[in-house]
């Protein structure tokens, strides 16, 4: 079923999704089974990971409201993990906690995380963007490929339509896979994404998208194999043509910080489809920024 979510949900999932370690699980509105009822449980947020060879399950519950979080919902979350196989508990809210709440916390030894909106001066030593942005994404259906290939020996110089199977291969004659991979693999390139950003805008329906020279992801040149003489040429050009889909959504940005992380997000609809624009800013380097899609209906039809 659809991740059921809301805004502040959704960014404490994401920011723990973009600082969690390689090695863990971070999942939204994760079911775990309760050990009384063995009924399934839902959970706002869980990151899971193996440690000396065992699972340890941590577990995030949200409060998205605009008075502090209440002792008595944090005892329900208490007594609800209680009968869960969560070995740590953290508990965020959007507006901070009661003096209830925080001892009811401390006393079962459960992690509070709590929003805090951050200044316009601190905005400017946090995570330098704008104040409104646009989020965009793009789909790609490729069509046909075509690609020049040079004189060699007797043979003459070609444009030819590849088939998507059609092998291709590295300088050595070494196959790296076929027409239809490459494709793929070109069409999910920065240059790609840069290209759509500068240049794409909703009106576009179709698209043609070309390489000079195209190499492969350990920079070798690409090469096809001529059937009759097994002889081995370069592909100096390749046009991919396909069907495209753009959709550009405004996003005004809120800053922030979620417990010791540096925030700056906000959302937007894209084709229908809820989106978030995330910037976290940990304690060294650049921003981390990304572009999350809800997961449609569409997305989970015929998943159990």
């Amino acid at each position: 079923m659809p991740v059921r979510s809301n805004d502040f949900q959704r960014l404490v999932y994401l920011v723990k999704l973009v600082v969690a370690t390689a090695d863990a699980t971070v999942t939204e509105s994760k079911f775990l089974i309760d050990r009384h009822t063995r009924e399934k449980r839902e959970v706002d947020v869980c990151i899971e990971a193996t440690v000396g060879g065992h699972v340890v399950i941590v577990c995030l519950e949200c409060y998205d409201h605009k008075r502090k979080a209440t002792v008595e919902w944090v005892d329900r979350m208490i007594g609800k993990h209680d009968r869960l196989p969560t070995k740590s508990l953290v508990l965020a809210s959007r507006s901070g906690f009661s003096k209830g709440a925080i001892s009811a916390a401390a006393a079962a030894g459960a992690e509070l995380l709590t929003y805090a909106t951050i200044t316009e001066q601190e905005i400017e030593k946090a995570i330098d963007l704008a104040k409104e942005l646009w989020a965009m994404t793009f789909e790609l259906a490729v069509m046909k490929v075509v690609g020049d290939v040079p004189a060699q020996g007797e043979l003459s110089a070609q444009t030819v339509e590849f088939s998507s199977n059609i092998w291709i291969f590295d300088e050595r004659g070494t196959r790296i896979g076929n027409v239809a991979e490459l494709a793929h693999s070109l069409l999910t390139s920065p240059q790609v994404a840069t290209t759509f950003q500068q240049e794409a805008d909703e009106s576009h329906r179709s698209c043609a998208v070309e390489f000079p020279k195209p190499t492969v992801s350990q920079g070798s040149r690409v090469y096809v194999r001529k059937k009759a003489s097994q002889l081995l040429r370069p592909i100096d050009r390749l046009v991919i043509h396909g069907r495209c889909r753009v959709a550009k959504g405004r996003v005004r940005m809120q800053h922030g910080v979620l417990g010791t992380v540096r925030v700056a997000w906000g959302t937007t609809v894209l084709r229908g489809r809820d989106a978030m624009l995330l910037a976290v800013q940990q304690e060294s380097g650049a921003p981390t920024v990304t572009l999350h899609l809800a997961v449609s209906e569409e997305d989970t039809e015929g998943v159990n």
